[in-house]
């Protein structure tokens, strides 16, 4: 799950990413009380951006995507060209999508340096 933070330390929303051999399922929660910084279907779309995938369900509380592969013999294939063979891969990926998304609006702690990649112990609970 991964856990944004709004200024007052209140959870912004959740994102909860589960992946099975072929599948990456993916869905979303913003209160309503922070709809003015963020809806759950403007997140799910910058993940699925970065990660490709569609839609399966959008609204401003709850939103849901859904990335697959025909089958294990073939690739996931990112919108940027690049192959992954896990689901697993692909889950980090829209993990590290997400917590960009999250930053820019500034409910996702920011990276104490460059370079920094410790937000996994942060809010993203694995």
């Amino acid at each position: 799950a991964l856990s944004s933070r709004a200024d007052d330390d209140k959870r912004a929303g959740k994102m909860f990413i589960s992946h099975g051999p072929n599948t990456l399922c993916l869905i979303c929660h913003v209160p309503e009380e922070h709809h003015t910084t963020a809806t759950a279907e403007d997140w799910m779309k910058a993940v699925l951006s970065g990660i490709g995938g569609e839609m399966i369900s959008a609204g401003a509380t709850e939103a849901k995507g859904e990335v697959s592969r025909g089958d294990a013999s073939q690739p996931f294939l990112l919108p940027d060209g690049s192959k992954k063979d896990k689901a697993e891969t692909v889950g980090f990926e829209a993990t590290k999508k997400s917590v960009e998304w999250l930053r820019e609006r500034q409910l996702f702690p920011p990276k104490e340096e460059e370079g920094d990649d410790d937000w996994e112990a942060g809010d993203v609970e694995w």
